[in-house]
């Protein structure tokens, strides 16, 4: 059964249509935990907005409607339940030229 993927939707929500979007799991350098990245071909987020666009709510395109999809809560829950259990979420720019966000996770010692 595929995995659902938290990030991947969170992304996918903000994005306009005919954007592409590649995801890829590595683990640490260190073995001991893994990484998700999610880079897509979209607008981007700007540096200034980065902080700001892991708050509730918010949205960088106003001009959408919340019919269009998005309602500005996917990265906010994505990063909280991330940072819950020992991770850690990043937004840069992608190589695709648009977002790249990763979220890192560390492994269960148990």
């Amino acid at each position: 059964m595929p995995a659902h993927c938290g990030a991947c939707s969170a992304t996918s929500a903000r994005t306009p249509p005919g954007t592409r979007q590649v995801a890829s799991i590595s683990r640490w350098p260190t073995g001991r935990g893994v990484v998700l990245t999610v880079d897509d071909d979209g607008p981007g987020i700007p540096e200034s907005e980065r902080d700001r666009v892991l708050q509730r709510f918010v949205r960088l395109d106003e001009a959408r409607s919340r019919d269009d999809g998005g309602s500005g809560l996917g990265l906010s829950i994505v990063d909280e339940v991330v940072r819950a259990h020992g991770g850690s979420m990043s937004i840069r720019r992608s190589p695709l030229g648009g977002a790249r966000i990763q979220v890192a996770m560390p492994a269960d010692e148990g």
